[in-house]
């Protein structure tokens, strides 16, 4: 068996730069262990990917309890998923397996587990949730990660069918997409980020975890947290549709889908990850 050292030559060297943040630089550290496991157990990379999305509905289920130890290891849970999503990646280049069904089970399992969140939360906040107003808006709650994801997915999709219908029109360039000078400070940037993040599935789980981890010290000592499960849920739910729309009128703005139309198709340029990756 090889050592960890020469597993990231193998698994990790030769994968897209695209972890830039510190918390997927912190998971890209810990995942060669897992995958190392799973190597000597000869898993597949598609049984990882199902792996992982077992993980995150086991934490999805834990997060449904009062028990903040039990909602600690829940939200512990969706970041070991976190950890697993790069290790399918690790075992698939190590076994030279990789294929376009395991890139589609990949992103379905982000699916899985925004919804395993998202309900998590919504189940446990229903006894707290005194009219149907505050359900219904811990109903849009749930379907706003979800929705996030399909702009990116549907974008695509339209790129692709594009293209397909447009196939004998090679020589027919769309126009370019019109690049916008950023002009807000940082501290304005971090604010913003501070206001959207909790719609990024990537993001909240962290946050969600800090939290708890709160909420169980100050258990300890007798004191009471404020209900950041219900709060969280409800933040998501009366802002989360604001956040989608402005997000699919950026995308029209900034002409984002025949850039990535040109990206795909006309431009000549190698793409370059993480950027091209997204609309």
């Amino acid at each position: 068996m090889k050592s960890i050292n020469e597993l990231r030559k193998i698994c990790q060297n030769t994968r897209p730069s695209i972890w830039t943040d510190f918390q997927n630089k912190f998971y890209y550290q810990i995942s060669i262990y897992f995958t190392y496991i799973f190597i000597i157990f000869r898993l597949k990379a598609n049984h990882v990917t199902l792996f992982s999305g077992m993980v995150a509905i086991i934490g999805g289920i834990l997060i449904i309890s009062e028990n903040k130890s039990l909602t600690l290891i829940g939200f512990l849970l969706f970041h070991l998923f976190a950890i697993l999503d790069m290790c399918d990646g690790e075992v698939a280049r190590y076994n030279k397996e990789s294929s376009i069904n395991g890139h589609f089970l990949d992103w379905f399992m982000h699916y899985i587990t925004s919804f395993a969140m998202l309900s998590g939360l919504f189940i446990y906040s229903i006894s707290f949730l005194d009219n149907n107003v505050l359900i219904f808006t811990g109903l849009i709650a749930i379907c706003i990660p979800l929705f996030d994801k399909s702009i990116t997915s549907s974008g695509w999709t339209v790129i692709v069918w594009t293209r397909l219908r447009k196939f004998n029109d090679k020589n027919k360039i769309i126009s370019k997409k019109k690049h916008t000078k950023q002009t807000s400070s940082l501290i304005k940037k971090r604010l913003f980020f501070l206001l959207i993040h909790p719609f990024m599935e990537h993001w909240i789980k962290l946050s969600l975890l800090v939290l708890s981890l709160i909420d169980l010290i100050l258990e300890q000592f007798n004191l009471n947290f404020l209900n950041y499960k219900v709060l969280i849920l409800q933040y998501i739910g009366i802002l989360g549709p604001i956040y989608i729309i402005v997000k699919i009128k950026n995308l029209f703005k900034k002409n984002s889908l025949n850039d990535g139309y040109n990206r795909l198709f006309i431009s000549k340029r190698k793409p370059k990850l993480p950027n091209d990756d997204f609309l």
